[in-house]
């Protein structure tokens, strides 16, 4: 079939502020536009973060609560000495400023407008751009007199988040400089080894091991947000579950499950959690198991099984992603061990069984690599997972400039 496509639902789809496009997409392709089918029953967070040995350690020493904004000003308080420097940073591995969102004159232009800034930019024409006096780093005016007062702040992509970031640490003093990490890797290396601010989003597992804590801004104000002011916190964002407009026709049964099933934040992240320790599929079958009313009240029928002890278990996973003008197709393919395990999948109904005690999983069951997010831009209206692929390869997209 020409039009058929290759998955039929997507869970975790960050249509939000990419709302336009998916609605482009319905004007100009109806025939194979997905069709959204409400909320997963949760936002989407992204903001800045600090990492919790971090957080610990200004709290322990001076009850300096380090995940709320206040606790930044450098006129009352001395955060910097909890983060390492600048310099503990590869200047080569930092994006040059002029190929990132610091050369945007209108998001620069805005930011000068709410911060009144102008020493923080450079006159260009009749434009501004972001006055990066080492041709990578960007200082807030907290700590632009001393390099060494400076605790870094990373970001990634072309600048995730970057205009906010730049309006925080001007309007709250903090003594930060702001830098693009400029890969995937690096920015991940600079996160895991630096004692640094940075931005990051929920769901996410790539430092869940970190146990980050969103800074706390004052309240997101839509209205400011709306006019360019982006000097309140911001707000979550709308993920959706997507599906195929042929899915209902397929089965009303998966297209009625995929409309009524709901989480909870806290809830996905604990399953992410279950997956970097167990792997995919224990991940899942641990949720089947300990929360029957919440997929039964969604309408699956489902009941567990006895599979025989020596069943092997085997999926194929499909997933896509669209990218600013690239598309991504894969699949993937594990095969269980011989070994008898703590749950088993049933053959005829798909329903996670647990008849058997076991040990904890296999090398083969347990992912072969960390959680690692697709180093490329793409708008979050284009971001779809399908359940299979979410559950197994755990693709992560990147975040949106704004």
């Amino acid at each position: 079939m020409a039009n058929e496509t290759e998955v039929h639902v997507g869970l975790d789809s960050w249509t939000g502020s990419g709302y336009p496009l998916f609605e482009q997409m319905e004007r100009e392709n109806p025939s194979i536009a997905p069709v959204d089918l409400g909320s997963m029953g949760y936002d989407g967070e992204e903001s800045l973060y600090v990492s919790d040995p971090v957080r610990q350690a200004a709290f322990e020493e001076f009850g300096l609560a380090l995940d709320f904004y206040k606790a930044y000003n450098t006129s009352h308080h001395n955060p910097k000495k909890y983060f390492d420097s600048v310099s503990d940073i590869n200047i080569s591995e930092v994006a040059w400023c002029n190929t990132t969102e610091f050369t945007n004159p209108e998001r620069i232009s805005l930011y000068l407008q709410y911060s009144g800034d102008y020493a923080g930019a450079v006159q260009v024409d009749e434009t501004y751009v972001a006055k990066c006096e080492d041709g990578h780093w960007w200082r807030a005016p907290a700590c632009r007199h001393d390099w060494s007062a400076c605790i870094p702040l990373v970001t990634g992509g072309a600048g995730w988040r970057l205009q906010a970031l730049m309006s925080w640490a001007a309007a709250y003093g903090i003594p930060a400089a702001v830098g693009v990490s400029n890969s995937w890797g690096n920015y991940v290396k600079h996160v895991t080894q630096v004692r640094s601010l940075f931005y990051w989003w929920l769901p996410d597992s790539t430092f869940i091991d970190m146990n980050p804590s969103e800074v706390v801004f004052p309240r997101h104000s839509a209205r400011a947000w709306e006019q360019g002011d982006k000097r309140t916190g911001a707000k979550g964002s709308y993920v959706s579950k997507i599906v195929s407009n042929n899915l209902q026709a397929k089965s009303r049964l998966v297209h009625g499950f995929v409309k009524n099933i709901n989480f909870e934040l806290p809830e996905v992240q604990r399953m992410l959690a279950d997956y970097e320790t167990l792997g995919a599929k224990e991940a899942a079958c641990n949720w089947v198991k300990e929360n029957p009313a919440i997929w039964r009240r969604a309408g699956c029928p489902l009941t567990p099984i006895a599979a025989p002890a020596s069943a092997w278990w085997t999926a194929t996973a499909r997933f896509w992603g669209t990218a600013r003008g690239r598309r991504s197709v894969g699949s993937a393919q594990r095969a269980a061990p011989r070994r008898r395990s703590s749950t088993t999948w049933g053959r005829r109904t798909g329903a996670c069984s647990a008849h058997q005690a076991s040990s904890r999983p296999t090398p083969t069951q347990r992912p072969a690599s960390r959680v690692r997010r697709v180093p490329a831009a793409m708008p979050r209206a284009a971001r779809g997972a399908s359940i299979v692929r979410r559950a197994s390869t755990k693709v992560r997209w990147p975040k949106q400039a704004a």
